[in-house]
């Protein structure tokens, strides 16, 4: 991949009105399906800076590459079949 990433693998959520980074790039708005309000960085209407997705989005990067993502293991409670 020449850019070096794939929206396709970026969930578009956000939670309480915060946006991840799929948000902030595409659809930065609680109002998804309305154009005005939406301060995504590919909007042309936006003059929002490209700033906020890497800070969302490297902290999680680096999480995948060392494997410990920000949630618990399940294997702890899992229990061995007979």
């Amino acid at each position: 991949m020449q850019a070096g990433f794939d929206m396709d693998f970026y969930l578009d959520w956000r939670w309480d009105g915060h946006p991840n980074g799929y948000n902030l790039l595409l659809r930065n708005t609680d109002t998804p399906l309305e154009h005005e309000g939406d301060s995504g960085y590919f909007n042309a209407d936006s003059d929002a800076s490209i700033a906020p997705f890497p800070a969302e989005y490297l902290p999680q990067l680096a999480d995948c590459r060392t494997c410990s993502p920000p949630t618990p293991s399940c294997c702890s409670v899992l229990a061995s079949r007979p």
